[in-house]
């Protein structure tokens, strides 16, 4: 097996005393080993195509021991079991409640649903039944099914089937009873008891030969399948063995698997080489085959799963070399070519097998040469297999190669008679070939027929092509007299589309059918109608003829002796009346259509309003009156007001008149008042019209600024007042606003809401300089006219700005505080400086910072006469401004005796010896201020008399001036005050009196 098996790798498994030496990898295997994707529970070869199929806990998987490749074929679930029908066609795996039925060639799945009470653990299937053990069934764990649509058939034995590969048995065993069915013939060919401890679960071999039997006495025992009797044995039991091993046979040896191969002469039952123990990843044997020449090993170690190829040691292997054939079409014969060698030598009359799917078995012989020549023919696409049985020195030998014939042009005739008598059938042929000339058999053909007057084609019947790729159909000839029939052959996959006509005559007597109908018919009328009839251009007497309507109405009518009829038909509207003459033997029949067009009466409707002159709300009276065309009055006729669909204002009187009062609900200077009749089952439409003046109500509008100028993108306030003749209506809607600037720019402003009053006010920021129009609007609705009014702002870039600065008082004593206030006439964005400048010393920054609407306030100490100035500053829309005021300023001055004195009733008592001096003081000091006194006498009535000013003191630098008096008589009393005198700095000040009496001292 040179070339397709690679031996199994001994150096891998650590053993090199077997004498196996490994062939080249030239199969796209890995040293003979095919790795799997899935972990395999079992093994079952295919012998047919050459492949070994596997199951394992997570789906089904095939592998090609060719090319090495491994395919996945999904399940529903966790197959259970696996078997391969002998024709190799297909496989089934059982799972869940449910068979899955695999194409072997395409891999595809369809599966057969069992049921809820279903369970199948075991399966086997060839010939059409698939052979089944369910113990969960209802009624009986035995089952067969159809393998087509999964219906129950007659189980053919009792037990749990097993699949026996490339043959047409199947094994039952059910405890110590084993069973072999023939599935051709449905028969029992072989049956025995065996003694329960003589196995564990029975086996089949891989050539289909065997039933292997795993003793519980660690014993295998092997016997003929065909007949159930003993064939050998293993001899001496296998010590210690604790798992149940995997069994087949090879030739004359039986091959035991387990965690090694164990390979034993049946004849001797001695072991003819051990594989034991593989290496180092402790490979497990899960499943043992044997192939003509080799042997396949499945076995799973901790981490993967792999099929192990070895070739039988010491037996030639042959090549058998399948050239690829390339046939033109499906339906002529292709040569097919091939060799086969063995160990590189031809070998010379052999038989060589040629199947495939569709294609019909070949049998030829190889000659001298190993070379072997046929001719198969091959429907459809198909893998052919190549198949030598060996001899008694080298096993069999496979090859198969993938065909795809491609699609055949075909060439469709049809054949009908050029001429048929009506009573008799039409024979219609059809012959489907290729383009070569070759017969195309099995596929259909569409006929489609129409008479030659029609366009469209009425299929007829499909019919399938015969073995000869002809088919006949008989028709019956339709009611024409040249019928064309049309063959089409659609795309399949072996053959392209092709289609033919073909046309014959059928010899009907021809009929034909004259009729009158008249042309002018008023909806409801009597029309009559007439017909004549001519049978092969001759007036046909005593023929009945049917005429109907499209209301529903049928007449018949026996023709007269010049072949007429006629009828008097109602026409409640357009109608379509057909003729017909149903023919008679060999006479075609006749049929004429013809439109009657009934018309309605014409319609006049005229309208008088009065008065033509109204305001909205107020009342018109109409008058309506509808005449037909022939003057007649229409009576009992809907008027509507306005269209054919407005509301029904009156139904017409005896003279075809109603009246209505109508208001309408729109002002309108040619408001049109419209009547309309829409018409009824007899008279047309019309309508009429009158126009009436409508005028609208009357309302006012005023609006006003709150002030003639603002400075730009500064606010002012617009109101105004809305009247409306109906008081209610004031406040129904919105006014709309537009404001047109300097630049002739109009722009919208929101919408205005008018309360219950009629007032109404908004507030908006003129964005330019210049005159500023303002638009109010109330726009005009069903009863009211537009109404608006104006009114204008001027917006200036700048608004002058008044500044006033008081004071609290108008004079002030020194240090007093004085409460400065400034305000202005208008709100300003500008900086506000408060200075004040005292007659002596530096000025001070009252304020400086904005201006709010009251206004600024601050308290400041004059101590000295001070000019108060406010300088506002200048904005963009607003000017600057200035205020100031000068406030005078008192010294604060305070007199006293200087030296120790007495003082009684608010005088000081003074001795007549003494010059009392008086001292003043001046508030802030200041030095040389000049400051006189003022003395005075009290005279006996207590009056004073005329001052007398003593001359000026100058202040020194602590703000004192002193002057002494003279000596004064006793019991005079006198009184002084301090006056300052020529001070351009602070106001006059004049002091307090001081009062002192003279005395006598005691």
């Amino acid at each position: 097996m040179a070339g397709r098996l690679a031996h199994l790798v001994c150096l891998t498994l650590g053993i090199t005393t077997l004498g196996f030496t490994p062939a080249a990898a030239d199969t796209g295997m890995d040293d003979g080993r095919i790795d799997l994707p899935l972990v395999v529970a079992d093994v079952v070869p295919d012998p047919v195509n050459g492949t070994v199929w596997t199951r394992g806990y997570e789906g089904v998987q095939v592998a090609d021991t060719v090319t090495g490749t491994v395919t996945q074929v999904p399940v529903g679930g966790y197959p259970r079991d696996l078997a391969i029908d002998p024709t190799g066609e297909h496989a089934y795996a059982v799972w869940d409640n449910a068979v899955s039925i695999i194409d072997t060639t395409t891999l595809t799945t369809r599966t057969l649903d069992l049921g809820t009470n279903s369970c199948p653990t075991d399966v086997a299937a060839a010939d059409g039944l698939i052979h089944l053990y369910d113990g969960c069934h209802t009624s009986s764990p035995y089952r067969a099914l159809d393998a087509v649509d999964g219906s129950p058939r007659d189980p053919l034995a009792e037990g749990r089937p097993i699949g026996v590969p490339g043959r047409h048995r199947v094994l039952y065993w059910s405890g110590d009873h084993l069973a072999v069915v023939d599935t051709t013939t449905m028969g029992v060919i072989a049956e025995r008891d065996v003694p329960y401890l003589e196995y564990r679960q029975p086996l089949v071999s891989s050539d289909g030969t065997k039933v292997l039997l795993d003793g519980t006495d660690d014993i295998v025992r092997v016997r003929d399948l065909d007949t159930l009797r003993a064939f050998a044995s293993s001899g001496e039991a296998e010590p210690n063995r604790d798992v149940t091993p995997n069994l087949d046979v090879r030739g004359e040896s039986l091959l035991v698997a387990d965690y090694g191969l164990d390979v034993v002469d049946l004849a001797s039952s001695a072991p003819v080489h051990t594989l034991r123990p593989w290496d180092s990843d402790s490979w497990f044997v899960v499943g043992v085959t044997a192939t003509p020449g080799s042997t396949i090993v499945a076995a799973t170690s901790m981490t993967r799963t792999a099929l192990f190829l070895e070739d039988d040691p010491g037996v030639p292997s042959a090549e058998l070399v399948l050239e690829r054939p390339f046939p033109d079409d499906g339906f002529s014969a292709t040569p097919v070519t091939g060799t086969l060698m063995a160990d590189g030598a031809p070998l010379a009359g052999e038989p060589v097998s040629l199947t495939g799917r569709g294609v019909v078995p070949v049998e030829t012989v190889t000659d001298d040469q190993g070379r072997f020549s046929t001719s198969v023919y091959f429907p459809e696409p198909t893998t052919l297999v190549a198949r030598w049985p060996g001899n008694a020195q080298t096993p069999p030998a496979v090859s198969q190669s993938t065909v795809q014939p491609p699609p055949a042009d075909t060439l469709l005739t049809l054949g009908v008679p050029r001429q048929v008598d009506p009573s008799d059938p039409l024979p219609v042929s059809v012959h489907l070939r290729t383009g070569r000339g070759a017969d195309v058999p099995g596929y259909d053909v569409t006929l489609h027929r129409r008479c030659h007057d029609d366009y469209a084609w009425t299929p007829l019947t499909t019919v399938t092509t015969g073995p000869d790729g002809r088919v006949t159909f008989d028709d019956e000839p339709p009611a024409c007299l040249e019928v064309e029939y049309l063959a089409l052959h659609e795309r399949t996959g072996m053959t392209l589309p092709s289609s033919t006509e073909e046309s014959t005559t059928v010899t009907w007597g021809s009929s034909s059918l004259e009729v009158t109908v008249p042309t002018d018919v008023v909806v409801g009328d009597t029309a009559t109608t007439r017909a004549r009839l001519l049978v092969r251009g001759l007036p046909a007497a005593g023929r009945t003829l049917t005429l109907t309507s499209t209301e529903g109405g049928s007449w018949e009518r026996v023709t007269d002796a010049e072949g007429r009829a006629s009828v008097d038909v109602p026409v409640p509207f357009t109608t379509n009346l057909t003729w017909r003459f149903a023919g008679e033997a060999s006479v075609l029949p006749a049929t004429s259509d013809h439109l009657v067009h009934a018309r309605k009466l014409d319609t006049v409707l005229s309208v008088s309003a009065t008065p033509t002159s109204i305001r909205v709300t107020e009342p018109i009276s109409m008058t309506g009156q509808v005449l037909d065309e022939n003057g007649d009055a229409v009576v009992g006729a809907e008027i509507r007001l306005g269209r054919a669909t407005g509301t029904v204002i009156g139904v017409t009187d005896q003279t075809g008149s109603v009246r209505t009062e109508v208001a309408p609900a729109r002002w309108d200077p040619d408001h049109l008042v419209q009547l309309t009749f829409p018409g009824d089952d007899r008279h047309e439409t019309s309508a009429g019209s009158q126009v009436v003046d409508v005028r609208p109500l009357t309302s006012s509008l005023t609006v006003v600024a709150d002030r003639d100028e603002v400075s730009a993108d500064h606010p002012v306030r617009l109101s105004g007042t809305v009247s409306a003749e109906l008081a209610d209506d004031v406040d129904d809607r919105q006014l709309r606003v537009w404001r047109t600037e300097p630049d002739g720019n109009v722009t919208g402003l929101p919408w205005v809401d008018v309360e219950p009053d009629g007032s109404f006010g908004f507030t908006d920021r003129p964005p330019q300089a210049g005159r500023v129009t303002y638009t109010v609007t109330r726009l005009a609705d069903a009863r009211y006219a537009m109404t608006e009014a104006q009114t204008s702002v001027d917006v200036v870039e700048q608004l002058p700005v008044a500044l006033t600065l008081s004071t609290d008082q108008q004079k002030y004593v020194a240090g007093d505080l004085a409460t400065v206030t400034v305000r202005t006439d208008r709100d300003t964005d500008g900086t506000l400086t408060l200075v004040a400048d005292p007659a002596e010393g530096p000025e001070t920054v009252l304020h400086e910072g904005p201006i709010t609407g009251a206004g600024v306030s601050v308290d400041v100490e004059l101590l000295t006469t001070s000019t108060l100035s406010a300088t506002l500053s200048e904005t963009l829309d607003r000017t600057g401004a200035t205020a100031r005021v000068e406030r005078q300023v008192r010294l604060r001055m305070s007199s006293r005796l200087k030296g120790s004195w007495a003082r009684r009733d608010g005088a000081w008592l003074v001795s007549p010896r003494t010059r009392p001096r008086v001292v003043t003081d001046i508030v802030p000091p200041r030095e040389g201020v000049c400051v006189v006194h003022e003395q005075q006498q009290r005279r006996r009535n207590g009056s004073w008399t005329s001052p007398r000013i003593i001359g000026c003191r100058d202040t020194d630098s602590d703000g004192t001036a002193t002057y002494r008096s003279g000596r004064r008589p006793v019991g005079t009393t006198w009184r002084v005050r301090a006056v300052t005198r020529n001070d351009g700095i602070n106001a006059l000040t004049r002091g307090a009196f001081l009062t002192f009496k003279i005395r006598r001292p005691r």
